[in-house]
């Protein structure tokens, strides 16, 4: 995971359109947003999904998920039912911008 991570870190700054949406990474204090924004009826962007991701000892954390691009809304904050899911979430979302970058 931390490869894939460090990659990301290196090759997205801020905003980045591939295929049918924008990939975003922005740095928060000491937390990071890693999303994929698809355009919305009205202008707007739908998270579909953002992740915060926290570093700790240099490994990314995924701590927040949210997804309003979906249906119902999805939100939910990492504890010890859910941490491996979205640990699924994230690397599936790494591995999406990844492929899609290398035009895989």
């Amino acid at each position: 995971m931390n490869e894939n991570w460090q990659e990301i870190k290196q090759q997205l700054t801020e905003k980045e359109w591939l295929t049918d949406g924008y990939y975003r990474l922005r740095k928060q204090g000491e937390y990071y947003e890693f999303a994929f924004l698809q355009p919305g009826a009205c202008g707007d962007f739908m998270y579909h999904p953002q992740i915060t991701v926290q570093e700790i000892a240099n490994e990314p954390v995924p701590i927040k998920y949210f997804d309003n691009g979906s249906s119902p809304v999805q939100a939910f904050v990492s504890d010890e039912r859910n941490q491996q899911q979205l640990n699924g979430l994230f690397e599936q979302l790494m591995q999406t911008y990844l492929e899609e970058k290398r035009g895989n």
